[in-house]
């Protein structure tokens, strides 16, 4: 999860990075042609996967036609769809930034979830940073 590596490099010590992904409504709705915006042909592929929380994070490449070749920049083939189960991102995101909240259902009309990250206020600074300042702790 490369990306997320970047997202913990540029942002500061207790720093907040908003992500939205699609989650299990948008999953379930895609994948039983509820919810519109996909091709018969990614609702399929969704079909062949028994839910997102068994699969964790499921990715379905779009296919290039006439009418979505724009969307291919640079020649990636590795444009698409993808589904990511509130467990997979606490598992697996948590290894970059904390998992502050999973808002589902919180972003845009087909119910995309929001994911609040943010880095650890202990964390050290950058190289050349002057402003960075540990956390202050209680004590007991």
């Amino acid at each position: 999860l490369l990306w997320l590596a970047e997202l913990r490099r540029i942002l500061r010590p207790g720093g907040v990075a908003v992500v939205s992904v699609y989650g299990e409504y948008a999953f379930e709705g895609y994948r039983s042609g509820q919810l519109r915006g996909i091709t018969r042909d990614i609702r399929e592929r969704l079909g062949t996967h028994e839910s997102l929380h068994a699969a964790g994070a499921v990715f379905a490449p779009y296919r290039r036609t006439a009418l979505n070749t724009f969307n291919f920049v640079g020649g990636d083939e590795a444009y698409g769809i993808s589904f990511n189960s509130p467990g997979q991102v606490r598992r697996e995101w948590t290894s970059a930034l904390d998992v502050v909240e999973i808002l589902p259902r919180s972003w845009w009309s087909t119910g995309q979830d929001l994911v609040i990250l943010e880095k650890p206020r202990d964390t050290p600074p950058p190289k050349g940073s002057s402003d960075w300042r540990p956390r202050q702790v209680a004590s007991a």
